[in-house]
């Protein structure tokens, strides 16, 4: 399991001590008819911020790579 943002600036602050000059984030959304709700898009938003203000606080270029994958229903033929 990946840490998250828990702890976050102290890695990257020692991320750029170590000489890292950027830090990649990836989201995967799921799309489908029902998903994502707009609770879940507020709150990835809310994650990406919070994310790009973590690196820029210790000077590190954020870079966010969010993932739309487009479900299609399968529907029976018969």
């Amino acid at each position: 399991m990946w840490p998250g943002l828990d702890g976050l600036a102290d890695r990257c602050a020692k991320y750029y001590q170590n000489g890292a000059r950027f830090a990649k984030w990836r989201c995967v959304l799921k799309i489908t008819s029902h998903t994502p709700s707009y609770l879940a898009m507020l709150e990835n938003a809310n994650v990406l911020a919070r994310y790009a203000t973590i690196c820029q606080q210790v000077r590190l270029l954020h870079i966010m790579y969010v993932k739309a994958t487009l479900c299609q229903m399968m529907q029976d033929s018969h």
